[in-house]
């Protein structure tokens, strides 16, 4: 499927989102109106700006049981030591935001709760919050 095809898929996919509607005030109804809400700000948020984009910053999030080894592969996949890792659980007890220097201003940081943010520089040193220096040296 072509980038067109799938971009015009999704757009169709966030319009039935658009129109659905849960009326009925069933005990579950208030979280299934909130996901329907995310799940189209997610396609135009994210996936259809990368898809009319192909150079703009890829999204990864990585997830998994503890001690999974997530922290080892992004350490791997970045080149760097850029999340602890280790025998305690959990050992990872906030979120990581890895980006190139380049890409900040398309880089939307949380506004609240831990998290770290590294941003690998052209030399290979790493930059941002006090946590993400100290966690990765």
């Amino acid at each position: 499927m072509g980038v067109e095809r799938l971009a015009a898929s999704l757009t169709r996919l966030q319009d039935a989102l658009a129109d659905v509607r849960l009326p009925l005030d069933v005990p579950s109804a208030a979280q299934n109106r909130e996901l329907v809400r995310t799940q189209g700000s997610q396609i135009e948020d994210y996936v259809l700006p990368r898809l009319r984009r192909l150079d703009a910053p890829l999204l990864t999030v990585v997830g998994g049981s503890t001690g999974a080894g997530k922290s080892t592969l992004v350490n791997s996949l970045i080149g760097r030591v850029v999340t602890a890792t280790g025998v305690i659980r959990p050992t990872t007890r906030s979120s990581v935001l890895v980006h190139h220097p380049d890409d900040a201003a398309a880089v939307r940081y949380p506004a609240a709760g831990p998290h770290r943010v590294c941003s690998r520089l052209r030399d290979g040193r790493l930059a941002g919050g006090a946590n993400a220096q100290k966690k990765a040296e």
